[in-house]
């Protein structure tokens, strides 16, 4: 069976859920579960900027809560350290680190197969590190009609999996739930 490895971009898949009008209250494991259907899945890692506790406390809380949450579920949470400057949160890190566990991951041997969930054109080149360690990159994001680029990360896989309103609001627990549904 194929061992596939999940890395799943925290801040941007975040963003994308809420702004479309999702709740990040859901089910996650099983969302993937539904992304990767055949193979054992070795790992999920969900890798996000951690909001400073100092700065926006309440925010702070509710993510603390929702990684509780996904830890529960078997998803690993990594966090790293977001700059902000003036009142502009920036992620930082979550390229460098998502390109250390996929490329020390692949030598390593401990996957076949990596789903990767992003639209950060800077990972092309872990992709292309991971595949010539001889292991395949499937590559899952929401398709924006809105947006003026396509994800770029698409481009590196030939059949890459559109994520869709419908496979995020069926493992939704509560929250907000967009209109059309």
């Amino acid at each position: 069976m194929t061992r596939i490895a999940v890395f799943i971009d925290g801040g941007m898949f975040t963003d994308a859920v809420r702004g479309q009008g999702m709740s990040m209250d859901m089910d996650l494991r099983a969302l993937v579960a539904d992304l990767v259907p055949a193979g054992d899945i070795t790992g999920i890692y969900f890798i996000t900027p951690e909001c400073p506790a100092a700065i926006y406390p309440a925010k702070h809380r509710n993510e603390k809560q929702r990684f509780e949450k996904f830890a529960a579920q078997g998803i690993e949470v990594l966090r790293t350290q977001p700059q902000i400057i003036g009142s502009i949160f920036v992620d930082r890190g979550v390229e460098s680190l998502m390109t250390a566990r996929l490329v020390g991951g692949a030598h390593a041997d401990a996957f076949d197969s990596a789903l990767i969930v992003s639209r950060r054109a800077e990972l092309k080149f872990a992709t292309d590190e991971v595949r010539r360690a001889g292991k395949e990159v499937k590559i899952a994001y929401f398709s924006f009609q809105t947006f003026p680029a396509a994800n770029p990360l698409f481009d590196l896989d030939e059949a890459p999996i559109v994520l869709t309103h419908d496979m995020v609001v069926k493992h939704r627990i509560s929250g907000a739930r967009p209109p059309l549904f």
